[in-house]
């Protein structure tokens, strides 16, 4: 294999994702109803831009690429033949933590026409300065083969084949590591609201898995999640109902809101925080500093999040 082209190895009980499919309303909150059909440009963080046209995407959408890119770890990405993942549905539904029923069969089959119809345009400058863009749908095709069983009893599982384009595997090489991030996935099978879901991808994609935590706006939350709130003073009741979820199952630490910013911190970092003004330069705003007891103060405006 080429240096270079293999697809990284990460551990198992991760789940990896492009960064920036999570910084923008991609894989949107939307509740249970009829899914929109979309035509143009989504809400992005900032120097992400991102078409889509087809049947919207869902946190659960996000769930089953996670899964699909997982079963690739280790194939080279250079070669379209290795890029094939052979599985069964209910093999999928398993490690995904979903029940083995024909709801959630159905809803695994509409998943995957979803993502292999719907068109994508991503085009974006990574922090290694390298340019990245693609044109295609999210998965490439996929296909099955099931037989019928004996005297009548139904259809066995069907033999599912699911292939994704090198372009969308390009963020998996070595040279890459900047332009993905990784969740544990139990902690992610925890969490049951939308919401929840695209916050904690969201979150460390900016940084929470290494930062001790992180600053957002929560204005910009609301519109990159795609969530349809219809006010922010009401997306931002829901945040709070979605905050207290996450920390009970224990994958966040404390949040803290300060008008319209939020700091987040991970599980076990010191409780005693609290809000201290920075001092700005001319012509710009007050960037928030959290004073942690005995640590420095750490200086989030560097945050892109906290100052978009």
């Amino acid at each position: 294999m080429t240096k270079g082209h293999q697809i990284a190895l990460w551990d198992d009980a991760l789940r990896t994702l492009p960064t920036a499919f999570a910084r923008s309303a991609l894989f949107r909150v939307a509740g249970k109803g009829e899914r929109k059909n979309l035509k143009g440009e989504i809400a992005a963080s900032e120097g992400i831009r991102i078409k889509y046209r087809g049947e919207e995407l869902r946190t659960d959408d996000e769930e089953v690429l996670m899964l699909v890119l997982h079963k690739l770890r280790g194939r080279d990405w250079k070669k379209p033949e290795d890029l094939v993942v052979e599985t069964t549905r209910h093999e999928m539904l398993r490690e995904l933590d979903r029940p083995s029923d024909g709801r959630y069969y159905a809803e695994l089959t509409a998943s995957l026409e979803r993502m292999s119809t719907g068109g994508l345009v991503v085009s974006y400058r990574g922090t290694n300065g390298r340019r990245y863009g693609m044109t295609q749908t999210v998965i490439r095709k996929w296909a099955y083969a099931e037989d019928e069983k004996p005297e009548g009893k139904g259809r066995s599982d069907a033999r599912i084949k699911i292939w994704l384009e090198p372009e969308v595997m390009q963020f998996f090489s070595d040279h890459s590591e900047s332009e993905r991030f990784s969740i544990v996935w139990q902690e992610r099978a925890s969490l049951g609201k939308p919401l929840a879901k695209w916050l904690h991808s969201h979150l460390h994609a900016i940084g929470f898995g290494i930062a001790d935590h992180v600053v957002c706006r929560v204005d910009v939350l609301w519109r990159l999640s795609g969530s349809e709130a219809s006010t922010l003073k009401s997306f931002k009741t829901i945040l709070q109902r979605t905050l207290k979820e996450m920390q009970k199952a224990e994958v966040i630490g404390k949040s803290m809101f300060r008008q319209d910013m939020l700091c987040v911190t991970r599980p076990g970092t010191d409780a005693g925080f609290e809000w201290v003004s920075a001092a700005p330069s001319a012509g710009e705003p007050a960037f928030p500093v959290l004073d942690f007891g005995d640590a420095e103060d750490t200086d989030l405006g560097e945050l892109e999040e906290a100052q978009a």
